[in-house]
């Protein structure tokens, strides 16, 4: 409990966070290669307790990119990146892409048809942002779309995007004011 309860916090802190601050593109085709080339492009629809709807997706997006991403960084930035906490137990959701968050939809999904169904998307690049707010200081993820994302969320009656903000996969952040 207390790990979804963290996960919670890092997505809700990740949402608050991205729509305070703006996005901005980072440059390392070699990682963007080799999600293309490695990673599989397809998850797993599903949803915690709390209510969160993701896409379940290989570890291997952090696992594998994680130390590109931190060679590709000066060492004073790679020294206080970490892996997003939520990923290398078996109890935590792991890689994913979120899709509804709790705190948007006035009730608790009970029924959630989607569960189990296999949705692909697109890697179409790597951006951070340096929340204004939360514990983060930086949050580096991989930007995907997806029409069958957008449309769950429709199905929801939800607008096709959060916030109009992009689907991700969060492969590395800096917390904010925290000894490494």
């Amino acid at each position: 409990m207390k790990k979804i309860l963290g996960l919670f916090l890092i997505c809700l802190s990740m949402t608050v966070a991205s729509h305070a601050a703006v996005a901005a593109p980072f440059n390392n085709q070699a990682i963007l290669d080799y999600a293309h080339d490695h990673l599989s492009t397809c998850g797993t629809m599903n949803k915690t307790r709390e209510g969160l709807v993701y896409l379940k997706v290989s570890d291997r997006y952090i696992e594998d990119l994680f130390p590109m991403l931190q060679a590709s960084l000066s060492t004073d930035e790679a020294e206080g990146l970490c892996k997003p906490i939520y990923v290398g137990a078996l109890e935590n959701v792991g890689a994913h892409i979120s899709v509804i968050f709790p705190s948007e939809l006035p009730r608790k999904i009970t029924s959630f048809p989607e569960k189990g169904r296999k949705e692909c998307f697109t890697v179409t690049g790597i951006s951070y942002v340096d929340p204004e707010q939360g514990s983060f200081q930086r949050v580096y993820y991989l930007r995907v779309i997806s029409a069958d994302l957008k449309q769950i969320r429709q199905n929801y009656s939800l607008s096709p995007l959060y916030q109009n903000h992009d689907f991700h996969i969060t492969i590395g952040v800096v917390y904010r004011n925290q000894a490494q």
